[in-house]
């Protein structure tokens, strides 16, 4: 078994403290940031999908990592402001 079907089954199962550290587990317990990781983990697990056509192309990772984390957008430069995001992307796009 390879490691995003190893990590999806963890998933499916809410078995997550096999995936995710126990400390970052810790501080994150009883805030948004548990819902953060699993959204996190699962758009991960979608960028390597078996199958190239069903990955997210860049721009829509970044929009959804805006979604899952709207408050960090402001503080790393979002592709909207041309932060360091947006310049990460455009590299990966020439």
């Amino acid at each position: 078994m390879d490691l995003p079907h190893w990590v999806a089954s963890i998933v499916k199962e809410e078995w997550t403290n096999e995936v995710f550290d126990l400390e970052l587990m810790r501080d994150a317990a009883g805030t948004a940031a548990v819902d953060e990781l699993l959204n996190t983990l699962k758009l991960a697990l979608h960028c390597v999908d078996p199958a190239p056509a069903a990955r997210p192309e860049v721009q829509q990772i970044l929009q959804q990592l805006d979604e899952i984390r709207p408050d960090a957008a402001g503080a790393t430069g979002s592709s909207e402001e041309g932060g360091s995001i947006a310049a990460a992307s455009a590299s990966n796009n020439e």
